[in-house]
């Protein structure tokens, strides 16, 4: 194959990937989260929200669904949550989205082609993804402390609320890098 060919195989997955990035964020952080939060508390909220967006990915019939696939998930899903809770907006969170999407195709081409073991290639782009959860917490973290953008006309406890969650998902993640 050419690198014409390669080129525009990457660039239909980079689209492929934000369209995505864009119905997932939509339903889930948007839809899904925005009408649970009318009848639930915020922590209770992040997680009935995050379950149905694994319950989705579960849906798809993937071979290699294990516990660290479904524990990423709920973190992918809160950190999301979190961004449109600081940001609020959706574009910050499906930017994010698609990168993460698109960089695990990426690195899943560049280091695995041939291989057939799914259970092994999730399992290390679970472990490269990583770095990625720690970044957009710092990104988060930055936002909500630097930015004078962060959840302006929430109530206090809200506020308090949404920085525990980051506190929760940096434990988590000191948890799963072990």
């Amino acid at each position: 194959m050419s690198w014409w060919g390669l080129i525009i195989i990457l660039l239909f997955n980079v689209i492929q990937y934000t369209a995505t990035a864009i119905r997932e964020e939509v339903y889930y952080r948007g839809y899904v989260f925005q009408n649970l939060g009318e009848s639930m508390v915020l922590w209770l909220n992040v997680v009935c929200a995050g379950v149905f967006f694994v319950f989705a990915h579960l849906l798809n019939g993937l071979s290699y669904v294990s516990l660290s696939f479904i524990i990423a998930n709920l973190m992918l899903s809160t950190i999301w949550i979190c961004a449109r809770l600081l940001t609020r907006s959706l574009w910050f969170s499906i930017s994010m989205h698609a990168a993460l999407d698109s960089c695990s195709f990426l690195i899943g081409i560049l280091l695995f082609s041939g291989h057939t073991n799914l259970s092994m290639i999730a399992m290390s782009l679970l472990w490269l993804e990583t770095p990625f959860f720690a970044l957009a917490l710092l990104v988060l973290l930055g936002w909500n402390i630097w930015g004078k953008r962060y959840i302006t006309g929430m109530a206090a406890s809200k506020k308090m609320e949404t920085c525990f969650l980051i506190e929760a998902m940096v434990a988590l993640i000191r948890m799963s890098s072990l």
